[in-house]
Protein backbone atom coordinates (compact mmCIF):
# COMPACT_ATOMS: atom_id res chain seq x y z
CA UNK A 1 0.00 0.00 0.00
CA UNK A 2 2.87 2.34 0.84
CA UNK A 3 4.64 1.89 -2.61
CA UNK A 4 0.87 2.62 -4.03
CA UNK A 5 0.84 -1.25 -5.63
CA UNK A 6 -2.09 -1.89 -3.45
CA UNK A 7 -5.48 -0.10 -2.23
CA UNK A 8 -6.95 -0.75 1.03
CA UNK A 9 -11.06 -1.28 0.19
CA UNK A 10 -12.03 -1.45 3.76
CA UNK A 11 -10.90 -2.70 7.52
CA UNK A 12 -13.44 -5.44 8.99
CA UNK A 13 -13.28 -3.91 12.29
CA UNK A 14 -16.01 -1.78 13.88
CA UNK A 15 -13.55 0.68 14.47
CA UNK A 16 -11.61 2.54 12.15
CA UNK A 17 -7.67 1.91 12.61
CA UNK A 18 -5.01 4.67 13.54
CA UNK A 19 -2.83 2.62 11.24
CA UNK A 20 -4.58 3.29 8.21
CA UNK A 21 -6.31 6.52 8.89
CA UNK A 22 -9.05 7.73 5.99
CA UNK A 23 -9.34 3.60 5.12
CA UNK A 24 -13.60 3.33 5.97
CA UNK A 25 -14.92 0.26 8.00
CA UNK A 26 -16.63 -2.36 6.22
CA UNK A 27 -20.06 -0.96 7.91
CA UNK A 28 -18.77 2.32 6.37
CA UNK A 29 -17.93 1.03 3.34
CA UNK A 30 -21.84 -0.06 2.72
CA UNK A 31 -21.94 -3.47 5.10
CA UNK A 32 -23.29 -2.97 8.32
CA UNK A 33 -23.94 -6.49 9.54
CA UNK A 34 -20.05 -7.35 9.08
CA UNK A 35 -17.64 -7.01 11.23
CA UNK A 36 -14.72 -9.83 11.63
CA UNK A 37 -12.14 -7.85 14.74
CA UNK A 38 -8.94 -9.75 15.39
CA UNK A 39 -8.62 -10.34 18.78
CA UNK A 40 -5.97 -11.97 21.24
CA UNK A 41 -6.20 -13.20 24.95
CA UNK A 42 -4.36 -14.81 27.19
CA UNK A 43 -6.09 -18.04 28.25
CA UNK A 44 -5.20 -20.07 31.64
CA UNK A 45 -6.47 -23.70 32.21
CA UNK A 46 -9.52 -24.30 34.52
CA UNK A 47 -9.07 -23.94 37.57
CA UNK A 48 -6.20 -21.69 38.21
CA UNK A 49 -6.75 -19.97 41.22
CA UNK A 50 -8.48 -17.05 41.33
CA UNK A 51 -5.61 -14.70 42.94
CA UNK A 52 -2.86 -16.32 40.40
CA UNK A 53 -5.88 -15.05 37.43
CA UNK A 54 -6.21 -11.75 39.01
CA UNK A 55 -2.47 -11.32 39.05
CA UNK A 56 -1.87 -12.24 35.85
CA UNK A 57 -4.51 -9.84 34.68
CA UNK A 58 -3.07 -7.21 36.62
CA UNK A 59 0.56 -7.79 35.11
CA UNK A 60 -0.79 -7.65 31.64
CA UNK A 61 -2.85 -4.46 32.14
CA UNK A 62 0.37 -3.33 33.45
CA UNK A 63 2.39 -3.79 30.43
CA UNK A 64 0.05 -2.78 28.07
CA UNK A 65 -0.57 0.25 29.88
CA UNK A 66 3.14 1.12 29.14
CA UNK A 67 3.58 3.91 25.94
CA UNK A 68 6.41 2.27 24.36
CA UNK A 69 3.35 -0.81 24.13
CA UNK A 70 0.61 1.09 23.25
CA UNK A 71 2.90 2.60 20.65
CA UNK A 72 4.06 -0.26 19.03
CA UNK A 73 0.69 -2.17 19.45
CA UNK A 74 -0.84 0.99 17.28
CA UNK A 75 2.11 0.78 15.06
CA UNK A 76 0.89 -2.70 13.83
CA UNK A 77 -2.65 -1.43 14.20
CA UNK A 78 -3.82 -3.10 17.37
CA UNK A 79 -6.02 -1.31 19.51
CA UNK A 80 -5.77 -2.45 23.16
CA UNK A 81 -8.70 -3.33 24.93
CA UNK A 82 -8.09 -5.06 28.21
CA UNK A 83 -11.13 -5.88 30.15
CA UNK A 84 -11.70 -8.28 33.35
CA UNK A 85 -11.18 -12.00 33.09
CA UNK A 86 -15.45 -12.01 32.89
CA UNK A 87 -15.67 -9.77 30.53
CA UNK A 88 -13.10 -11.80 28.20
CA UNK A 89 -14.60 -15.11 28.47
CA UNK A 90 -18.41 -13.47 27.83
CA UNK A 91 -16.49 -12.45 24.70
CA UNK A 92 -15.06 -15.80 23.84
CA UNK A 93 -19.05 -16.97 24.43
CA UNK A 94 -20.41 -14.46 22.03
CA UNK A 95 -17.91 -14.76 19.06
CA UNK A 96 -18.18 -18.81 19.62
CA UNK A 97 -21.90 -18.43 18.80
CA UNK A 98 -21.74 -15.93 16.17
CA UNK A 99 -18.91 -17.85 13.76
CA UNK A 100 -21.20 -21.22 14.83
CA UNK A 101 -24.14 -19.46 13.29
CA UNK A 102 -22.21 -18.09 10.54
CA UNK A 103 -20.74 -21.84 9.44
CA UNK A 104 -24.24 -23.46 10.07
CA UNK A 105 -25.84 -21.00 8.25
CA UNK A 106 -23.35 -21.51 5.07
CA UNK A 107 -23.37 -24.76 5.68
CA UNK A 108 -19.59 -25.20 5.90
CA UNK A 109 -18.57 -28.91 6.46
CA UNK A 110 -15.96 -30.32 8.19
CA UNK A 111 -13.83 -33.13 6.08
Amino acid sequence: MKEGKLRALAITSNAPSDALPGVPTIAQAGYPEFAADIWTAVLVPAGTPKDIVALLQREIARVVERPETRERMAALGYRPVGNTPDECAKHIRTEAARWAKVIHDAGIKVR
